[in-house]
């Protein structure tokens, strides 16, 4: 399938029309001749409309439309039990995804470990092991002299912190509550 081919099935995928994807990053005119295969869009451009459609560049080049959307799905419904505090079933979902053959990026191993990571603290009270899988979490994308943490970050470090209050290591409490 080519580039513009391509970008064009994962935008209808997410529903967006080409005004909303192209909104603050080119005209639609530009738009049309990428999902046209006229126009080839240069790395700046390309990787303004991957964040747009919410994947990276490495799953536009490697991975299929299918998998793609398969993959989102799977993790909106991750998402939702997140929030809805389901963490031992997000656990039996997890254990499913390690045997299935999806492809998963260092900031899905992240998000994955956080889901772990609550689950062993909030539905097994092992804070622990919740506080060493949010580390290996964090450390999939995160290091000292990074200057803006990610969504995921300041959940993990959140998370960090209040299991830092449970296990009574107040030093790292507060290093964690100034950092966020």
């Amino acid at each position: 399938m080519n580039l513009g081919t391509k970008i064009k099935a994962i935008r209808k995928a997410n529903k967006l029309s080409q005004k909303v994807l192209c909104d603050g990053i080119c005209t639609q005119g530009m738009i049309s001749q990428i999902e046209n295969n006229i126009h080839i869009p240069n790395i700046e451009l390309l990787s303004k409309l991957c964040g747009r459609l919410q994947i990276t560049l490495n799953e536009l080049d490697f991975y299929s439309v299918d998998e793609i959307s398969d993959k989102k799905k799977l993790f909106k419904e991750l998402s939702s039990l997140f929030y809805e505090r389901k963490y031992r079933e997000i656990y039996k979902q997890c254990i499913l995804l390690e045997t299935k053959q999806i492809f998963i990026t260092l900031q899905d191993k992240q998000l994955l470990k956080l889901y772990n990571a609550m689950y062993y603290g909030y539905e097994l009270n092992d804070f622990f092991k919740a506080y060493e899988t949010l580390e290996e979490a964090l450390g999939y994308t995160y290091n000292s002299k990074k200057k803006n943490l990610s969504y995921e970050e300041i959940l993990i470090m959140s998370n960090l912190a209040i299991f830092a209050y449970k296990l009574g290591m107040h030093k790292e409490l507060h290093e964690f509550i100034d950092y966020i």
